[in-house]
């Protein structure tokens, strides 16, 4: 049974138009227990782990001459883009629920594996080498669950996939219908978003068809989104989509409207 696109929105999530927190860390030798967690605050590493505080390297530290630094978030490059797998299901669950302004049932993620009509694409911090090389890297009190959060996913694209004069309008060319397109928060601002949607078309231009031409250049793209989540309608302006329609309460379970956007994209 193939999905019905109509009522499959997009969304990225709508706290994707603030920015994020900035982590950072005064290097002293002081033993005195901070006052408060905000970034202001003057704390040493020692001071954190005595008042039951473990620090957690979210951020890399360029220097540690005791003036106050920011430090970037990981690179883009050290995320790996696959096809979702089984080990996936939860992860690629808590991350809908916890963006989406609406809960997908749950069968809706082994369906994502089984249907050869949709694609679904997950983004995941690289492996480490070995287990055990990455518990010395990363020392905790558990080991095991902390593995399991790093390599937890931080993004997925899904999409449901028409060939050429299947849809309604008779395009000569395939249709994608994005069905979601979802980052976390630790990893947004960082192009995620973007490697996902190029990772998609890449994707979408290797699938066998039932149709004579073997190849396409081009495709028409579909999607629903939140109307206030002016982050995403930019991005997918600037992949070359535009505003087709404005639906009125469509997330039904916000009492919010949604923006239909499409176009043809070249692969």
């Amino acid at each position: 049974m193939l999905l019905e696109p109509s009522y499959l929105p997009l969304n990225i999530g709508p706290s994707l138009t603030t920015y994020p927190t900035t982590s950072y860390y005064y290097p002293s030798d002081s033993s005195s227990s901070p006052s408060s967690l905000e970034p202001s605050s003057s704390c040493s590493i020692e001071a954190l782990v005595r008042t039951g505080i473990r620090p957690f390297p979210v951020r890399r530290v360029t220097s540690t001459t005791g003036r106050l630094k920011v430090v970037s978030k990981a690179p883009a490059k050290s995320i790996e883009l696959e096809s979702m797998r089984t080990s996936d299901l939860e992860g690629v669950k808590a991350l809908h629920d916890s963006n989406l302004p609406l809960v997908y049932p749950a069968s809706f993620y082994p369906h994502l594996m089984i249907s050869t009509s949709l694609v679904c694409l997950v983004a995941r911090p690289s492996s480490p080498t070995t287990p055990a090389a990455w518990a010395l890297a990363n020392p905790s009190p558990f080991p095991t669950s902390s593995l399991t959060a790093a390599c937890s996913p931080v993004g997925c694209i899904s999409a449901q996939f028409f060939e050429p004069f299947r849809t309604p309008a008779l395009l000569s060319i395939p249709t994608i219908q994005i069905l979601s397109l979802v980052v976390d928060t630790s990893s947004r601002r960082t192009g995620l978003a973007r490697r996902l949607f190029k990772a998609l078309l890449d994707q979408v231009r290797e699938m066998p068809t039932n149709t004579a031409a073997s190849s396409w250049d081009r495709v028409n793209v579909k999607l629903h989104i939140l109307e206030r989540n002016e982050a995403a309608m930019t991005l997918y302006r600037d992949l070359g989509l535009v505003e087709i329609a404005r639906c009125k309460r469509y997330y039904q379970r916000l009492g919010e409207d949604a923006i239909e956007m499409g176009g043809v994209v070249r692969l």
